[in-house]
């Protein structure tokens, strides 16, 4: 009996590998060029930044939030880094305004959901109708073009053979998992989302913990934002549409590693 139950665990853990590497068997059978070193380092530039947008919304959902807002964020961001990475300014700066303005929407967020006692879905789902038009507005509702070379080659550049975006794609990975996994800061997540009512019995500020998760996701949005417009080399005020749905599947798999994470006990207070 224990043995069928350990092995329905481990198949309802391993399914989405499961089905992942029988969609690559099956996609290579009908395509074999599907499995061409040139096609998967494309899949892999356009996952990176699927994966930094998905490891921020992994901060907000641990903490019992969610966000519907990131897509729209991706595209803010994504407008004003074109609009600075032109050839005018040092390529940090687009950067540093991308991921600025990513932070400043994820506070809005945070602020509405923590302070404001608003529902998570319905203060994003409003964020993502205002910064969707706030960067038609800053646009004009038209394409930015004529990035500069020095900006296309964050994305079209590589660190033997490793593309640039997957670098980010790593970095991003080992620094969230030793926040969660190492850090005071990471437990406090969990216990948030665990059950918030016991989380403020037990002396967790949860207004922080949850605004800056908010935060996280919309800074690590604007570095998607920065570098798709590098990969794409147009930044469109209608990119990214429907990216806050595509984020919670990368997820999925990812949560059972982190969970195995020890948190601080905390009283059994029943959420209101």
């Amino acid at each position: 009996m224990k043995e069928k139950s350990r092995a329905k665990s481990l198949i309802s853990e391993y399914f989405i590998f499961v089905i992942f590497i029988a969609l690559v068997v099956v996609l290579t059978c009908l395509k074999p060029s599907f499995i061409q070193p040139a096609n998967l380092v494309n899949i892999l530039k356009q996952a990176s930044i699927n994966g930094i947008l998905a490891f921020g919304m992994m901060f907000v959902i641990i903490a019992g939030g969610f966000d519907m807002s990131v897509g729209s964020t991706v595209a803010f961001t994504g407008i004003l880094a074109a609009m600075l990475g032109q050839g005018q300014y040092p390529i940090f700066v687009p950067l540093i305004v991308a991921m600025l303005g990513g932070l400043a929407v994820g506070v809005v967020n945070g602020v509405g959901v923590a302070v404001g006692n608003l529902p998570p879905f319905i203060m994003t789902l409003g964020t993502m109708t205002a910064v969707r038009g706030l960067a038609l507005l800053i646009s004009d509702g038209k394409p930015i073009i004529g990035i500069s070379e020095s900006y296309k080659a964050v994305a079209a550049s590589s660190i033997f053979g490793i593309p640039m975006l997957a670098v980010f794609l790593v970095i991003t990975i080992l620094l969230c998992s030793f926040v969660l996994s190492k850090t005071v800061y990471g437990r406090r997540v969990y216990a948030c989302g665990g059950n918030l009512l016991a989380a403020q019995v037990s002396g967790i500020n949860t207004t922080k913990i949850r605004i800056s998760t908010f935060a996280i996701a919309g800074l690590l949005a604007g570095l998607s934002g920065f570098l798709m417009t590098s990969r794409v080399t147009i930044a469109q005020p209608t990119a990214a549409e429907s990216y806050e749905m595509h984020e919670t599947v990368p997820i999925e798999p990812l949560l059972p590693v982190f969970q195995e994470m020890p948190i601080p006990e905390i009283p059994n207070v029943p959420n209101p």
